[in-house]
């Protein structure tokens, strides 16, 4: 996805890695930036990454609504459309663009493919692409 860097701030004792604000098509969110220091102000292609979810707790099932994104207390949600889901492996749709979702224990329970969902995680990553 495209997204433009607002601000970025270095991670103590970790480099290569940048806690960044940006804003993208689907909102504007706070995450860690993962490579080279990104420019306020530039923007880039990302590639999104969110850490191992389970059903029924960090990944649900949402009311309706369009794919987007956004900072809350304590982290980060994104809603979208989940995909198939194949070997604890789903696809969540966010429009043109999407994330892979790895997702923890069972998934009994878990609507089918085409339902909204909504992944509410304490940080996301975003991979710059290169594009």
């Amino acid at each position: 996805m495209q997204v433009r860097i607002h601000s970025v701030e270095s991670m103590p004792g970790d480099t290569g890695r940048w806690r960044v604000r940006f804003e993208s098509e689907l909102g504007t969110a706070t995450a860690t930036w993962v490579g080279e220091r990104p420019q306020p102000g530039a923007e880039y292609g990302a590639e999104l990454e969110v850490p191992e979810v389970r059903w029924g707790q960090e990944l649900r099932e949402a009311p309706e609504g369009g794919p987007a994104l956004g900072d809350e207390p304590g982290g980060v949600w994104i809603r979208g459309v989940l995909g198939q889901v194949w070997d604890g492996v789903g696809w969540i749709a966010l429009g043109r663009w999407g994330f892979q979702v790895a997702i923890e224990g069972a998934t009994e329970g878990a609507p089918r493919a085409g339902a909204v969902v909504i992944v509410r995680v304490p940080i996301l990553e975003l991979f710059d692409t290169r594009i």
